[in-house]
């Protein structure tokens, strides 16, 4: 009787030695932050904070990003707008790691953001991987929380001209602050007056500058142009190689291209390109059509200038078949060819002359 109390004692101290042992085994790591709060988030302006993580625990930690809410209602890991560095790694006992976390808005984000489709709010999930076998870790949450300043760059044409004022005084989501405005559905401008400004500015102070188009621009310049554009703020002395450049980011990351390549694609290796071309404006929409011949005739002004700006269609086709096409970059820098279609479409429409005393 006495061996058996003394057999399940010692049973009782290696079960609590082992739990004790297995515990010591459970990773534990602590956040020295759980909420971040990112304030007036632009267009292309990455915003960045840092979490950082503390294993107090006895054994390695490893850890990932688990799925969580993407602010539109989806469950993915990390929403396009969203990222972390590193997503995974390990932590060693008594170290420390420092999460990165940067909200990046770009023109797919911002289109749904514009529409009200989204909101920059995520709940990340941190997880741990335990040390078992088929066992999960334990989770720890960061909320995220932003408000975007509504930009023109990622709108598409159709709101731009229903929006006669600057877009940032557009009520946005729940906003209803009377310093803000709704969109009137009714009134309509022929073009975005935004277009209008940066092909103005271009036209009054730089069309004979070389290599305009060609040249980079000042990123901090641009990112004030952008915000000019935004607020209704008027321009100042800024670079014309700032603005063209501006004019070429506002193209691009409007959220539908102003000439479909669907259209582009019909095109055959038989076909007749001016009557194509003619045909091809009837397909447009006229706020598309309006947008695409007041660019080409602006374009076709730049090239009347070609002795000071130095510039020819085969210099600025490729560049602007991306800002209207919407073509890859990357394709479009492979279509060295100026037969491609959308090359020779471009092309034909500033140089051709019939076109000329059609569309005048």
């Amino acid at each position: 009787f006495v061996c058996q109390r003394e057999k399940s004692r010692v049973q009782r101290d290696i079960t609590r030695q082992f739990d004790a042992w297995e515990n010591n085994q459970i990773p534990q790591v602590a956040l020295n932050k759980n909420q971040l709060n990112f304030t007036d988030i632009r267009f292309e302006r990455p915003q960045a904070q840092i979490v950082t993580v503390e294993n107090i625990g006895k054994s390695l930690a490893e850890y990932y990003f688990a799925s969580g809410g993407a602010g539109d209602g989806s469950q993915e890991a990390m929403p396009a707008w969203l990222t972390v560095e590193p997503r995974t790694h390990y932590i060693p006992p008594g170290h420390k790691i420092e999460l990165k976390i940067t909200v990046h808005v770009d023109t797919k984000s911002a289109a749904r953001l514009n529409m009200d489709k989204a909101k920059l709010s995520s709940m990340l999930i941190f997880r741990l991987k335990c040390g078992r076998e088929g066992e999960l870790g334990k989770d720890y949450y960061i909320e995220i929380n932003a408000n975007y300043l509504r930009s023109v760059f990622g709108c598409s044409l159709a709101y731009l001209v229903r929006t006669p004022m600057p877009v940032r005084a557009v009520m946005m989501g729940t906003t209803r602050s009377s310093t803000y405005t709704k969109v009137n559905p009714e009134a309509v401008l022929t073009l975005p007056k935004e277009l209008w400004r940066l092909v103005d500015f271009i036209y009054r102070k730089g069309i004979d500058e070389e290599d305009l188009f060609l040249t980079s621009g000042d990123y901090n310049q641009i990112a004030d142009i952008r915000e000019c554009l935004d607020t209704g703020r008027a321009f100042r002395d800024f670079s014309v190689h700032s603005m063209a450049e501006a004019l070429i980011q506002f193209l691009v990351n409007l959220s539908e291209p102003i000439f479909s390549t669907s259209i582009v694609d019909d095109l055959r290796s038989d076909s007749n390109i001016n009557d194509f071309c003619k045909q091809a404006l009837l397909r447009l929409t006229p706020i598309h059509y309006n947008t695409f011949i007041y660019l080409i005739s602006f374009l076709r002004e730049v090239l009347k200038h070609t002795k000071a700006n130095k510039l020819t269609s085969t210099k600025i086709v490729p560049l602007f078949a991306k800002c209207i096409f919407h073509y890859n970059p990357l394709a479009v820098e492979k279509l060295q060819n100026m037969r491609q279609k959308p090359y020779m479409v471009l092309n034909h429409y500033l140089t051709n002359q019939s076109f000329v005393a059609s569309s005048s």
